[in-house]
């Protein structure tokens, strides 16, 4: 919703936007509407050309507020903790976000990463599109913590889009790219901070009304597996027992339940995978051990073999054809 005043600040018709990006400008008249993955792309892109600037998706999300989640914001702001306020996002972000899952994992014994992990990696303009959703998660903390919250480093798993001072002054912390993942990392402690100004019958309105307001059919098992393993991959390599317990289902339930999806938990584990190694690969600089490692093979062999059964090519000649021949 920030998106057309920043245009018009910086001199550009939004209109003039919208029409190269082939967007309906109606879609800014309620905040409450979707737009389609692929023509946020068309948008952003076409909000960088016509702006010249290379970090403009991170200045449109450092517009964000927690409101401008609807429900899902007001249930953030009255939680009790901040660790709660964050577990309520990575439950439901889903209702305003396909395009990524977030994700919160330990990174050490005393430290966590706040991260954004794409599951479109097609998407015309992902790079940026993390740009917004960390901007985003840094003023979502600031609001949460205060101001005395912020992060140790922040990172993001593509190329800098630009000059790196716009980042660092954002986020007053160290800058990192080319990483596995997009994210912050903080110190946990602050995951058992209690959330200032808690209204705890407004956070329970909020919470019976966003129950109200999920959809009548949930999405398919299939897909909930698929998203749970974006968020488990960035710290371990899942197995279907783990992932069975986090649903409170057997092993043999969730074999059963994928079955009659027509997939499999390897299936869909190799699909994640997959789709991880070709985002860093094309977005990042980081070499093929890196890759592997992130994706938790045990070494480079063993990725690339797994890599040419699901592309019919080594990573090697993947990234040449379709990365522009980076190493």
């Amino acid at each position: 919703m920030a998106l057309p005043a920043l245009l018009a600040e910086m001199g550009v018709p939004p209109r003039r936007v919208f029409a190269r990006a082939g967007v309906n400008a109606n879609v800014f008249a309620n905040a409450e509407n979707y737009i389609e993955h692929a023509a946020a792309g068309q948008l952003l892109t076409a909000c960088m050309q016509l702006t010249g600037c290379a970090h403009f998706a991170l200045l449109v999300g450092a517009r964000a507020k927690l409101a401008d989640f609807g429900l899902l914001g007001l249930l953030m702001r009255h939680s009790p903790t901040l660790g709660d306020a964050l577990r309520v996002l990575l439950l439901q972000l889903y209702l305003h976000d396909s395009i990524a899952v977030p994700v919160l994992v330990r990174v050490d014994e005393s430290n966590v990463l706040l991260g954004y992990s794409a599951t479109l990696r097609e998407m015309l303009a992902i790079d940026q599109v993390h740009d917004v959703a960390i901007a985003v998660g840094f003023k979502m903390m600031r609001e949460l913590g205060g101001a005395a919250w912020k992060p140790l480093r922040v990172q993001f798993a593509h190329r800098p889009l630009g000059a790196e001072a716009p980042y660092r002054r954002l986020f007053g912390a160290p800058v990192h790219f080319d990483s596995d993942i997009s994210g912050m990392v903080f110190p946990a402690s602050w995951l058992d901070r209690p959330v200032d100004g808690v209204d705890a019958e407004a956070g329970r309105q909020a919470r019976q009304a966003l129950e109200r307001a999920l959809p009548a059919e949930p999405p398919p098992f299939s897909y909930q597996v698929q998203r749970v393993l974006h968020q488990m991959l960035v710290a371990t390599s899942p197995s279907s027992d783990e992932v069975a317990r986090l649903f409170a289902i057997s092993p043999r339930a969730l074999r059963l339940r994928l079955l009659c999806e027509g997939t499999s938990f390897q299936r869909l584990l190799d699909q994640v995978r997959f789709a991880l190694a070709r985002q860093l690969m094309q977005h990042t600089r980081m070499d093929l051990a890196e890759v592997a490692a992130a994706l938790h093979y045990a070494d480079l062999p063993v990725f690339s073999r797994a890599f040419r059964k699901w592309s019919g090519m080594s990573p090697r000649d993947w990234r040449l054809r379709d990365a522009g021949g980076a190493r």
